[in-house]
């Protein structure tokens, strides 16, 4: 079931949030799950309300908002990411007012853009989910492996959930595996063999679409369980 609220931001002005929490759920017996759309989408991408359906239908509460520049509407570019970061703060303290985490479990992510923002909130300790999850990470420009976005996930001290396509151009795996390995990060990896950005399949495997994002969607909600006793 699907509610919506406006956030009003710490900095003016206000966006929309859209919350999908199981029917009959109770205040603060639900974990909450804040997914953060990408740059070029918004919080009613097709992406995003395919996430939030599957895990709002596994038991989760699950909170998508629109970054400001998305609520202005038309072509904009997006915001500087100290406001987007204010953004996704303020909206994750209303969703929590409303769904009642903490106590209950608070995850945080995002869609590719929407994922980098989180994690940096994290690693600033600016929030303090018991896990992330990152559909899409960012980890580089196509083309451009030599500057990684990489440099405060060490910092972020919560598991990690990489939900990653093998075609990718945004995140080359074995170099996410290395930076992982390397600062020793906390959670895993689920591969969606053969997808790209949004985890589409090439067109000679479209038959294979659904249940490749019913295996992704799956795999957010056991790692979101599996580390909802984590300390807040």
């Amino acid at each position: 079931m699907e509610t919506c609220a406006t956030v009003a931001l710490s900095r003016g002005g206000a966006v929309t949030m859209a919350i999908d929490a199981p029917r009959g759920a109770r205040q603060g017996d639900v974990p909450l799950v804040v997914l953060a759309h990408g740059a070029g989408n918004d919080f009613r991408s097709p992406f995003l309300e395919f996430f939030a359906s599957s895990l709002s239908a596994s038991g989760f509460a699950v909170a998508r908002f629109n970054f400001p520049y998305k609520e202005r509407g038309g072509a904009r570019p997006p915001d500087r990411m100290d406001a987007l970061m204010d953004c996704m703060q303020d909206v994750i303290a209303a969703a929590c007012r409303k769904v009642g985490a903490p106590p209950a479990p608070l995850a945080i992510g995002g869609k590719s853009m929407g994922a980098r923002v989180a994690s940096m909130l994290a690693a600033e300790g600016r929030v303090r989910p018991t896990s992330l999850v990152f559909l899409g990470y960012p980890l580089h420009k196509p083309g451009d492996t030599a500057n990684l976005r990489a440099g405060h996930l060490a910092q972020v001290k919560r598991p990690m959930l990489f939900v990653q396509g093998t075609r990718d151009p945004f995140c080359d795996l074995e170099l996410l595996r290395k930076v992982r390995k390397d600062e020793r990060l906390a959670g895993s990896i689920h591969v969606v063999d053969g997808g790209e950005h949004s985890f589409a399949l090439p067109a000679s495997r479209r038959a294979e679409q659904q249940a490749a994002l019913d295996g992704a969607a799956r795999s957010v909600a056991e790692f979101v369980r599996r580390h909802a006793g984590a300390a807040a």
